[in-house]
């Protein structure tokens, strides 16, 4: 197995950042806060609540972690400065409106985390001065889905500048800073602006793109995986 890097990188599911040298070698590894780390009866487990193609029979109980995030969801966005953010909250989908946001010292190692409110983030890029872009959308509408209309999909920012830094805190399995969906009192969330819609359908018709619709396989229809987002200048 080979490895080429062109951008940071990091390990969705576990999650856990790895640092190499520029001769490729690994040097180092981040593990999150416990609170982070999904358990199923006492044992560190990343399985999702899916059986394995090997074994059909082999399914996790219970379905969904004991603690820490939901099924398939990580760290959902890397940028510089290092920054990754993940899903924290209620198993409920409805409820799992906040996220936190890591920011890591490699040189030192050090750690703080701050919370910001978020639909669902897949990708963030650092603007300076506390500023991020984020990539955000709702999920399960797309080609072959049940539904085709996706109701968020875009790119906001968001600033961490008055966010409260909770760093050394809530870091046990068992902790939330946000327990079924409500945000701790101590806790100030980010500053979130939604910026750019994506599913105005007026402007996809320019481009032949097609948001909803009674036929899921329509050609032109949205996917539902969105993950990466980049500034170029114009």
């Amino acid at each position: 197995m080979a490895l080429v890097v062109l951008a940071p990188i990091s390990d969705e599911y576990g999650p856990f950042l790895y640092h190499f040298t520029k001769r490729g070698k690994l040097d180092d590894v981040i593990r999150p806060p416990n609170a982070l780390i999904l358990e199923r009866n006492g044992t560190v487990d990343f399985a999702s609540n899916n059986s394995p193609i090997y074994n059909s029979s082999q399914i996790p109980n219970p379905e969904n972690p004991n603690s820490s995030r939901n099924n398939n969801q990580g760290f959902k966005g890397l940028t510089y400065n290092t920054y990754a953010a993940i899903n924290d909250g209620a198993l409920d989908k409805a409820k799992n409106q906040y996220t936190r946001l890591l920011e890591y010292k490699i040189n030192n190692k050090g750690c703080r985390q701050n919370s910001n409110r978020k639909p669902e983030a897949s990708e963030i890029l650092f603007l300076g001065n506390g500023r991020f872009l984020v990539l955000s959308r709702d999920s399960s509408a797309s080609r072959s889905a049940d539904r085709t209309e996706s109701v968020y999909r875009n790119a906001d920012i968001f600033s961490i500048c008055d966010a409260t830094n909770i760093n050394g805190k809530f870091d046990d399995y068992t902790s939330s800073f946000a327990p079924s969906g409500v945000l701790s009192p101590k806790v100030k969330a980010a500053e979130y602006c939604p910026f750019i819609n994506f599913n105005i359908q007026t402007k996809l018709n320019k481009f032949s793109i097609i948001n909803g619709g009674s036929d899921n396989d329509a050609k032109g229809l949205l996917n539902e995986k969105w993950e990466g987002l980049s500034l170029v200048p114009v």
